[in-house]
């Protein structure tokens, strides 16, 4: 056990998937930054991108997202391109008082990729499930592709902002991967570019504790602008497939905290990290509190989600 964080939550179970699929990670050497780079040749792609739909693969995971014009309900099928098994998440929203609650259903059938009953009880403990709906409750309209975008009083004056030149680094951090500062991009601290090539390729780089994880820039972008439920629902395909996709897809609904403009780095890439350890610990999100198997380390572009291994931020 490695203490009691507390953490916004609904990432939590993008990881509790480990416990369902297989984690590889890598075992480099620790001598450079080079050796420690794994490519990942993806066939990623985006399909179709409207105002109410998008259909992106991610792997061998197929990601379908529509909304009606209003954005008050919405469907995600998630499908298995090597199995042919499929999940499919019907959601609505309201908007009450200034909020909106939003209520997500796993549709049952016998060609399920996970039974909806496992995908409930990994939530229960978090006090969203009412019956077979999961309830959210978000200041803005989870449903609406680019929702979440920076209001412009916040977004960060494009003449201050810094570039790093490639092949530049700041520090080291995580034993021997070389960082750029948030002070040196003007977005926030990540692993240096050591070719211009790589701001194209999806990639992650071993440290000593953590996986880092880099997303090719068209694909960022597509990301950061697309509904909070088709982010994560991606980040969770890159992590454990279909199975991961799909709790992403249901935990994705209330990611308000993390801004689209604060999600991509100075070349308009997105960043993620990983423990390459798992373990149990104690997760605190206001309440109750949960003791799951999970990532020891979790953090997307500027914001750790939790750290139980004590190693800290880049800076």
């Amino acid at each position: 056990m490695k203490g009691i964080i507390k953490v916004w939550s609904p990432l939590l179970a993008l990881f509790m998937i480990m416990l369902m699929v297989e984690v590889q990670l890598v075992q480099a050497a620790q001598t450079g930054q080079a050796s420690n780079i794994r490519i990942i040749n993806t066939n990623d792609r985006l399909i179709k991108e409207t105002n109410t739909s998008i259909i992106m693969q991610i792997g061998d995971t197929l990601l379908t997202y529509n909304t009606d014009p209003q954005y008050q309900s919405a469907v995600m099928e998630i499908k298995d391109l090597k199995t042919g098994r499929t999940q499919l998440i019907k959601y609505s929203t309201i908007n009450k008082y200034g909020n909106y609650v939003t209520n997500a259903t796993i549709e049952n059938s016998a060609n399920n990729i996970v039974d909806p009953s496992i995908m409930l009880n990994l939530l229960e403990t978090r006090g969203l499930v009412k019956g077979s709906a999961i309830v959210y409750y978000t200041a803005y309209n989870p449903l609406k592709p680019g929702e979440a975008v920076v209001s412009a009083s916040q977004k960060i004056d494009k003449a201050l902002l810094q570039t790093a030149a490639i092949g530049s680094w700041d520090y080291r951090w995580d034993g021997n991967v070389l960082y750029v500062s948030a002070q040196t991009t003007g977005k926030y601290g990540h692993p240096a570019y050591m070719s211009a090539g790589q701001i194209y390729q999806e990639y992650y780089i071993t440290g000593n504790q953590l996986i880092h994880y880099h997303i090719a820039q068209w694909e960022s972008q597509v990301l950061a602008r697309a509904a909070p439920v088709v982010l994560f629902a991606a980040i969770g395909a890159k992590i454990g497939g279909p199975v991961g996709a799909g709790m992403g897809a249901l935990l994705g609904l209330v990611g308000q905290f993390f801004i689209a403009d604060q999600l991509l780095d100075e070349n308009n890439c997105m960043w993620f990290w990983y423990g390459r350890n798992l373990g149990w610990v104690f997760l605190w999100f206001n309440p109750p509190l949960f003791y799951t198997y999970t990532t020891l380390y979790f953090r997307l572009a500027k914001w750790t989600v939790w750290d139980a291994i004590g190693i800290g931020n880049p800076y």
